[in-house]
């Protein structure tokens, strides 16, 4: 198992989250939030 990497980003007014692994680098989970909370992350796991 390897660890995980949280990658925010933001494009007109909407953030972007996605969860990706940190030996593969492939998308694991993600998701679009008007506003970016430290609890989102884990509400995509």
């Amino acid at each position: 198992m390897s660890a995980e990497h949280i990658d925010w980003f933001e494009r007109d007014e909407t953030k972007f989250c996605a969860i990706l692994d940190g030996t593969s680098r492939k998308i694991l989970a993600a998701g679009e939030f008007r506003h970016a909370k430290p609890t989102q992350p884990t509400a995509l796991l």
